[in-house]
C-alpha cells in the first residue's frame, strides 16, 4: 500500500542527485504516480528539477541505478569536465541504498 518518495535536487556537474525513502502514504505537496506497479511520490520541488527531464534505470556490469538526461542543460564547464559523464545525466547507485 505503500510507495517510493524521490526527491530530486540539482546536483553539480552531473546535473542531479536524488535521495529514496519508502513511505507508506506521500507527504502534503507530494504528487502520486503510477510507474509500472510502483506508486512514487514527488515533492513540489522534485516536480520542477524533473520539468523535461527523462528518467530511466540503467543496468550495467558496472553499476546500476537511475539515469537522467535533460536535453536543455548546457554543458559543464568545470575543470573535472573531460571525466565527467555526459551534461546533464547522472547515475544512483542502488548499492548506495539503505534502510532505515
Amino acid at each position: 500500500a505503500g510507495g517510493m518518495r524521490l526527491l530530486v535536487t540539482p546536483g553539480g556537474c552531473s546535473g542531479y542527485s536524488a535521495e529514496f525513502s519508502v513511505l507508506a502514504a506521500p507527504m502534503d505537496g507530494d504528487a502520486e504516480l503510477m510507474v509500472g506497479d510502483v506508486r512514487v511520490f514527488l515533492p513540489a520541488e522534485s516536480r520542477m528539477v524533473l520539468d523535461g527531464v527523462t528518467m530511466d534505470f540503467s543496468e550495467s556490469p558496472t553499476h546500476s541505478g537511475l539515469s537522467f538526461f535533460n536535453p536543455a542543460a548546457a554543458p559543464c564547464a568545470c575543470s573535472s569536465s573531460g571525466d565527467a559523464a555526459k551534461p546533464a545525466q547522472a547515475t544512483v547507485s542502488l548499492d548506495s541504498l539503505k534502510r532505515h
